[in-house]
């Protein structure tokens, strides 16, 4: 387990999709602090929900989906799958040390996005003249706030292990970024929500039920102060995702035939 958790590691910092998160944010704050003077309203005051602000959105989920599903898909070819299945004893091994390379890659773009943001705040507040301030969260809001971070970052890590079950079931990489930017977008919650909505239309059942309060996503967008948020809801939900996604992609990976 840890010769194939450290080949990972070693393939992961080789990977050039790995850097494609830190390099498209530095664009982005450019081009952002660039704007911001333009208008003469660069902003100054920052917090810590701008620097962990990645966690809580679609951004930081679609670059992690495709530095994870380029990772995994990359050891498929030149033989490479087939040379590690006969190294390790127990092919369940594998997938295990994918969902840890996931999270590896989770940690390292939350705090590159912390660092390049706050870096950034530096800058802009240097180019306005302006001293750089920080400003706290509400009174009595941090504990709710933590609690929602860890929360955000558990459904990442859920949503790492459905990820390598896919790529354990496929080894196809279109269908791994395309899945992550339905789910990174948004866009399957409102497939789902449409759904749900015609049959109530149709069949005129489950008309109290709102499925938005089941989708990670729409949570994670909502905030931790607004009504839409359903803690317990996430925790349950990201722990069967985790589980049930890291048993599916072990038992995958130990009785697949690899071709």
């Amino acid at each position: 387990m840890i010769k194939v958790l450290k080949t990972d590691l070693f393939r992961l910092f080789r990977s050039k999709a790995f850097y494609a998160f830190p390099i498209v944010l530095i664009i982005v704050f450019s081009l952002e602090m660039v704007l911001s003077a333009v208008v003469d309203d660069v902003p100054v005051g920052f917090g810590i929900k701008d620097l962990v602000g990645a966690v809580t959105d679609g951004l930081l989920l679609l670059f992690l989906g495709i530095a994870l599903t380029m990772f995994a898909t990359s050891e498929s070819r030149n033989g490479f799958i087939k040379t590690a299945a006969g190294c390790v004893s127990d092919r369940s091994f594998m997938p295990v040390s994918k969902i840890i390379v996931g999270i590896v890659i989770l940690f390292t773009y939350i705090v590159e996005y912390a660092v390049i943001r706050f870096v950034f705040y530096g800058l802009s507040a240097l180019a306005s003249g302006k001293p750089l301030q920080y400003t706290k969260l509400p009174d009595g809001d941090a504990g709710k706030f933590f609690g929602y971070i860890m929360l955000c970052i558990l459904a990442h890590i859920a949503i790492i292990a459905l990820m390598i079950l896919l790529y354990e079931v496929s080894h196809n990489r279109a269908l791994g970024i395309v899945t992550v930017f339905v789910i990174s977008s948004g866009l399957l919650g409102q497939i789902l929500t449409g759904i749900v909505a015609l049959i109530q239309m149709l069949f005129e059942i489950w008309k109290d039920f709102d499925i938005s309060k089941y989708l990670l996503m729409s949570n994670m967008d909502a905030g931790y102060n607004a009504p839409g948020y359903h803690p317990v809801i996430v925790l349950v939900i990201s722990i069967i995702y985790l589980v049930g996604g890291t048993a599916g992609a072990m038992w995958v990976a130990k009785y697949r035939d690899i071709r």
